[in-house]
């Protein structure tokens, strides 16, 4: 009898345990399609950190929720080349003037006109600064040729740059780095970064205008390639739709929704030298007019057919660009008198990449020659870093404001 009644209360126990079991393993099953489902919902998602994988998560604009019954009632965006314009069988053929692909982005500058620098003028306003250089890319460098040189221009650029940034911030602008560390980035990656930054933006604004995206969404994985090479080789791939003379048509689309967009600056930071003459010293900064684009391309296209190159993109607004330039170099020099250039002009028409390949009102501040001994000590200062990052975010201030 009493081993009976062992038999009964371990059988008992053994019913309690297995119910117990049970229990444990619905919650298991229960928790882990829970996880898959979250898991999924983060995929499916575009602005989920998961789901980004973009250099400056500022870059990142979450599309607007749209219901099916709204989604059905948009239509395609207006797109139209026109025909280009031939200046004769020995000149290189031009873009028309004007936008090909619709309006959609309507940028009021007016409100800005007026507004205190201490409650945040810039808000609304975006800003891609440019640290010049990076990562295998030294840039110019004191002593030159040193196996370790004291002063390095990447090393610069960088400081003043997230030290524009801050400044610019207090304003209210939201700015985007296209490097905030010692890393490499391609002069066609920056390009490609900044139509990105503006064509997520383009996008964003399409379902209120009552148009959907589909005529352009070719155009995402054209900038991926540039961005994800990462090189400036001719050969690699890295240039993507911006390689060779002229713009193709994918190239101007791009252009021509950032040209829509005169409250964005870009805004590009280098240092200047010149080891032949360290007496050479100064600021200069450039920009870059349709003329002077055009002239370069065409010049080039002489060594080939002109009319087998794609049309010249002449669309600027080099009025802007030369008023941004001009702010700038005088918000420095007042400053900073030191780097007054003694040369003959301190704000020029150049041909760069970054500022050609690229349709935002947009500069390259040259800050001072690291051969020269008087530049080059300020350029290395924390103090006179903060002073030209201070009268950069003044200027942005002042060409919109004043």
């Amino acid at each position: 009898m009493v081993k009976r009644r062992r038999r009964r209360k371990n059988y008992s126990a053994n019913i309690l345990i297995f119910m117990c079991l049970l229990l444990i393993c619905l919650l298991i099953i229960s928790r882990c399609q829970a996880c898959n489902h979250d898991d999924l919902a983060a995929t499916n998602n575009p602005t989920s950190d998961k789901a980004t994988n973009n250099t400056s998560s500022a870059a990142v604009i979450s599309q607007p929720a749209v219901s099916s019954s709204a989604a059905a009632n948009l239509t395609d965006l207006v797109i139209d080349y026109g025909e280009a314009v031939s200046p004769g069988k020995a000149g290189l053929r031009k873009w028309p003037e004007q936008s090909c692909i619709e309006i959609i982005h309507q940028a009021d500058l007016q409100q800005y006109r007026g507004r205190s620098s201490d409650q945040q003028p810039l808000k609304g306003i975006l800003i891609i600064l440019d640290p010049g250089h990076g990562g295998q890319d030294s840039g110019a460098c004191y002593p030159p040729n040193a196996a370790q040189p004291t002063v390095i221009e990447k090393t610069v650029t960088l400081a003043v740059g997230l030290k524009t940034r801050t400044a610019l911030e207090k304003l209210g602008a939201t700015v985007i780095m296209t490097r905030e560390n010692d890393d490499w980035v391609s002069l066609y990656k920056r390009i490609g970064l900044t139509g990105e930054t503006i064509l997520n933006r383009y996008k964003a604004e399409l379902p209120a205008a009552g148009r959907k995206s589909g005529k352009i969404d070719h155009l995402q994985p054209l900038l991926d390639t540039v961005i994800n090479i990462n090189s400036d080789a001719a050969d690699s791939g890295g240039r993507g739709i911006f390689k060779g003379i002229g713009a193709i048509e994918d190239q101007r689309l791009i252009m021509d929704i950032e040209s829509q967009y005169p409250d964005a600056l870009f805004i590009s930071m280098h240092c200047n030298a010149l080891e032949n003459d360290t007496n050479c010293s100064g600021l200069q900064v450039y920009y870059e007019s349709s003329d002077k684009v055009y002239a370069v391309e065409s010049e080039t296209a002489k060594y080939s057919d002109p009319q087998a190159n794609p049309p010249g993109y002449t669309l600027y607004d080099d009025e802007g660009r030369l008023r941004l330039a001009t702010a700038i170099h005088d918000s420095i020099i007042s400053e900073l008198p030191e780097l007054n250039y003694h040369g003959e002009q301190s704000v020029l028409d150049g041909d760069y990449a970054v500022l050609r390949e690229t349709n935002l009102t947009n500069i390259l501040i040259e800050m001072g020659f690291i051969t020269n001994d008087e530049d080059r000590k300020l350029l290395q200062t924390a103090s006179s870093q903060q002073q030209i990052a201070d009268a950069v975010a003044q200027a942005v201030f002042s060409y919109y404001c004043r």
